[in-house]
């Protein structure tokens, strides 16, 4: 290739199986030596892909007016900003991504610690697609790059000007033991996909990512798989439609369809269904024109004729069978146009309701039961995205509950994939994994467990057994039925926002405000006996236990009716500073028991303020009851009062 030029020769396009055996076995000592490579130097490598991508703009703007026609702009902010952006939010977060994750230590393992690992998969093998060339090649290269693999890159055929524009980067920017790419027909993946990567990631069709599994298999490798299916979208009554026409023609219209989770069709309540469509009409008609003006508008074309001709063949056929087409339906073959079409009143056994329609058509069906939806939805696979606009959050919710997706937006549509904290990828037949952020970074390493021991307890399990694995293996079962019925009993006591809970006092008016306040018991110890009270009402003990007294009699009588795992708080600070703590090391240990000092509720104050005004708003915090006020001059009284338990906070 002659970068200048963007010239290729026709052997370089058809790469031979020896080419390719080559390249794959010297990135195997690379793959080797990159488990031992720092984040610091895989940040610069990302970088340095960073500023090739920025040094090639005009080229990659360039070529994808000559695969699509796609307008400039449009092509900025889908295949370089949302690159640039995926860089840039990986630089920042790698080193937090790749930290070793601690585990929390179990009752079997006590004794040792553990951790998670992130480590490289090795070779990695990345079938990019035609559509958005750059985004959805280099998209899931900048994690296989981050995780410190090596990798091979087949492009599409059929954006042959973007694919040279690929290769210029990549081998400006790696060197090919490290990074390689080659491009060539269906022939080249094909070969590919018999070498045993350690893990591909394709993207593209149902269809052919089940020939990329099957291939996968053979060699017992692991996949990521990104692919499509009809995405629905859901408009109900109460959807603002001018916000929803908008986001609607948007992402539908987008690079004239031709977007993996583009809307497919539309479900609309049958009530609105008119007012929508001339709404939708008048939209588009004002972007793109009517009639001969909207092959001048600012669409992406088809990518090619014969994609051209098949959904060309969705549509007559659709028109066949009764379809109405309320906007549009202009095809022009030998250009490779279709222009923005609305349809109705489509027949359930027409094609274009059964594929994937990867273009700029859309059905719309009205509907006068959510149900009815949801079952169409369901009988249908899962797809990439689902979309609902409405402004009734218990049915938003309804929908979500009862659906299964890759992904769904509320009132917007594709925007989750731009959103670089959510992982994207699709459910069975739309997908097989995620991928962006973190979750790339899960996609293109093994998460290596590893444990530590720093202590030999498990030895008293081991051979020969004796009356002390007996007494140990008894003691343990003993925990684990308290803990299953300590769960069992909250579990049945349970109703919205509260739990059962005792409360002790020693006055009686504390006593009743605390019954009133939604205590399921209380007790006198006055007049009984706090444990055996405690027992009769909670048998395994309390989970929670807090302290306000700080005297040392009352700690003991709660640590005595303490269950397993409980979690003892204290806030009362007792009058000897040298008072100790309850209980001991062997009491605690093997009952999971935590003691917690509390100073001033341990609470984040932006966070809890919040959420306790929302209780008082809505009655769950009757602070009233706690309060009382008092003019100073009767501070005796308060003092008083308090003593008496006549008042909780005077």
């Amino acid at each position: 290739m002659n970068a200048e030029t963007l010239h290729f020769s026709e052997s370089e396009k058809n790469v031979s199986n020896d080419e390719l055996l080559r390249v794959f076995k010297i990135q195997q000592p690379t793959a080797l030596r990159l488990r031992n490579s720092t984040v610091g130097q895989r940040i610069a490598k990302l970088k340095k892909l960073r500023k090739s991508i920025e040094n090639n703009k005009a080229h990659i703007i360039a070529a994808g007016a000559a695969d699509f026609n796609k307008p400039a702009m449009e092509l900025e902010i889908t295949e370089i900003l949302s690159v640039l952006m995926e860089l840039e939010h990986t630089c920042k977060h790698l080193k937090t991504w790749l930290k070793p994750k601690k585990i929390k230590t179990t009752m079997m393992m006590l004794g040792t610690s553990s951790q998670v690992r992130y480590e490289p998969r090795g070779r990695c093998l990345i079938i990019s697609p035609w559509n958005y060339p750059l985004t959805l090649t280099l998209g899931p290269l900048i994690p296989a790059i981050a995780s410190g693999n090596t990798i091979i890159i087949k492009t599409s055929e059929l954006t042959p000007n973007l694919s040279k524009i690929m290769v210029k980067i990549i081998r400006e920017t790696f060197e090919e033991n490290e990074v390689a790419i080659f491009e060539g027909d269906a022939s080249v993946a094909t070969s590919l996909l018999t070498l045993p990567f350690d893990h591909i990631f394709f993207t593209g069709s149902p269809a052919i990512g089940k020939v990329v599994m099957t291939a996968a298999a053979k060699n017992l490798t692991s996949v990521t798989l990104e692919l499509g299916g009809k995405s629905p979208i859901i408009i109900d009554e109460t959807a603002d439609l001018d916000m929803a026409v908008k986001t609607l023609a948007w992402g539908k219209f987008l690079n004239c369809g031709q977007t993996c989770v583009a809307p497919d069709h539309l479900y609309i309540a049958e009530n609105i269904k008119d007012k929508f469509i001339s709404k939708f009409n008048q939209h588009i008609s004002n972007i793109y024109g009517e009639g001969e003006n909207v092959k001048n508008a600012q669409l992406a074309r088809i990518v090619n004729e014969r994609h051209t001709a098949r959904i060309a063949h969705l549509l007559d056929d659709a028109k066949e069978k009764g379809a109405e087409v309320l906007y549009g339906g202009i095809v022009i073959l030998e250009k490779c146009f279709i222009s923005p079409t609305l349809l109705t009143n489509i027949p359930a056994d027409a094609a274009i309701m059964q594929e994937e329609i990867f273009g700029p058509i859309l059905p719309i069906i009205a509907f006068k039961n959510i149900q009815e939806v949801l079952d169409q939805i369901n009988a249908a696979p899962k797809p990439l995205a689902l979309y609902v606009w409405s402004k009734d959050k218990v049915r938003i919710e309804h929908v979500i509950q009862n659906t299964s997706a890759g992904g769904t937006c509320i009132n917007h549509t594709m925007v989750h994939f731009l959103q670089n904290n959510l992982p994207f990828g699709g459910v069975n037949n739309s997908g097989i994994g995620n991928y962006h952020a973190e979750w790339g970074i899960k996609a293109f390493s093994h998460e290596r467990a590893i444990l530590k021991t720093n202590m030999l307890l498990t030895h008293i399990f081991y051979p020969p057994y004796t009356k002390k694995t007996r007494w140990v293996l008894d003691f343990l079962f003993k925990i684990l039925l308290r803990m299953q019925a300590s769960e069992k009993m909250a579990q049945s006591c349970m109703i919205p926002n509260k739990i059962l809970s005792v409360a002790v006092f020693l006055d009686n008016p504390r006593r009743r405000l605390a019954l009133e306040l939604g205590a399921t018991a209380v007790i006198n110890p006055h007049e009984q006996d706090i444990e055996s009270e405690v027992h009769k009402i909670l048998p395994d003990g309390v989970n929670y236990a807090l302290d306000t007294s700080g005297v040392n009699i009352v700690m003991e009588h709660v640590f005595n009716v303490l269950a397993p795992k409980a979690i003892y708080g204290f806030v009362g600070v007792p009058q000897k500073i040298e008072q100790k703590l309850p209980g001991t090391v062997m009491q605690m240990v093997p009952a999971g028991i935590c003691f917690k000092g509390i100073i001033e509720g341990d609470s984040d104050p932006d966070r809890s303020i919040p959420e306790l005004i929302r209780y008082y708003e809505k009655g769950q915090l009757p602070i009233d009851k706690l309060i009382r006020t008092y003019p100073f001059e009767q501070i005796n009284e308060a003092i008083a009062a308090n003593h008496l338990g006549d008042c909780i906070k005077p």
